[in-house]
């Protein structure tokens, strides 16, 4: 139980750190999915505009909330993996 109350732990402290926002990478990915929205925006008539963007949001959030899901996953996988390796390595006495 020790286990998944660390790995839970360390899974907030990294997610709550946004350590990603110094990334240029991230950066870049983000100002092209902010232009992408805003030709998106332009693009759709004004008949059905704000059903469209509702819809589209939910789309977006869904969809982040998915990729967040895994990306949790394969941390704690890996958090969980380096321990097992870390119990291979180390002599037992």
């Amino acid at each position: 139980m020790l286990k998944s109350t660390i790995i839970d732990q360390r899974i907030k402290e990294v997610s709550e750190s946004r350590s990603y926002l110094k990334d240029q990478g991230y950066r870049e990915q983000f100002n092209k999915v902010d232009q992408a929205y805003d030709a998106i925006k332009c693009m759709i008539p004004n008949t059905i505009k704000e059903q469209f963007l509702k819809l589209f949001d939910e789309y977006v959030i869904a969809n982040d909330k998915m990729h967040i899901i895994i990306e949790r996953e394969v941390y704690k996988q890996g958090f969980i993996d380096g321990i097992e390796i870390k119990k291979l390595l180390t002599p037992r006495i």
